[in-house]
């Protein structure tokens, strides 16, 4: 019998996470989720406790290795999807500018680096990475400095990670999704008038990640995929 394909959502628990993990699950994929917060979904979920990177990878990297030894399904991975995110405001003349900046480090860049390491031990060859950019970070943000930097970062480690010598498993790709605005009830809230029609659905960017996961051959190694509506694009930068 044919084994399932598997992959790991880090970030699960959030608004695109949950809905990932219904559409990797509706077309029999075996789930494993991890995050800070707790919810219901994944096959298999592990809960990491604490908030240093090192301690983050150390706690996802043990529960991977249960799973191994059990058998259970999901090890190694298929693919690697990382959903954890933030967003902040904010120019140079915000009092908050500092803490915003290691906020969005720590909730966009550091999961993208654990995500990274644990591909390098835990995705099978051939297998998909997936990091979370932002198609406004393709640009100056003089009004969103902190988020827009931080999801630069994930850009050049998109294709960094993608070059001769990263340390990524032989024939792996590293994709980078760079949603403009998702379509998700907390963004409905903040911006109640904005043309919403503009927006990208969830099922848009699931149903990307899913087929991409199922078969990369189609996607460029190091390619950050730039969302907007229903549009996909591969940019340049």
């Amino acid at each position: 019998m044919t084994s399932k394909l598997s992959v790991l959502i880090y970030g699960c628990c959030g608004g695109v996470g949950r809905h990932l993990v219904s559409a990797f699950r509706l077309k029999g994929w075996a789930v494993i989720g991890c995050d800070l917060a707790k919810c219901e979904g994944p096959d298999t979920f592990v809960h990491m406790e604490s908030a240093t990177l090192m301690e983050q990878g150390q706690q996802l990297q043990k529960g991977l290795q249960v799973q191994a030894y059990l058998g259970n399904r999901g090890v190694p991975l298929d693919a690697i999807v990382c959903m954890s995110g933030g967003f902040a405001m904010g120019n140079l003349k915000s009092a908050t500018f500092l803490d915003d900046a290691a906020r969005m480090i720590h909730s966009s860049v550091g999961p993208s680096l654990v995500s990274a390491v644990i591909a390098q031990r835990h995705l099978k060859p051939f297998g998909t990475l997936f990091l979370p950019g932002a198609a406004a970070a393709l640009n100056p943000t003089p009004q969103t400095i902190s988020y827009g930097a931080s999801k630069a970062l994930v850009h050049h480690l998109v294709k960094s990670l993608a070059s001769e010598g990263s340390g990524m498993p032989e024939g792996s790709k590293t994709v980078g999704i760079l949603p403009t605005i998702i379509d998700t009830e907390a963004n409905r809230v903040a911006m109640p008038d904005a043309d919403q029609s503009t927006w990208t659905k969830l099922e848009d960017i699931a149903a990307f990640i899913c087929s991409g996961a199922a078969d990369n051959s189609g996607l460029t190694n190091g390619g950050l995929y730039a969302f907007h509506g229903s549009q996909v694009s591969l940019q340049e930068g």
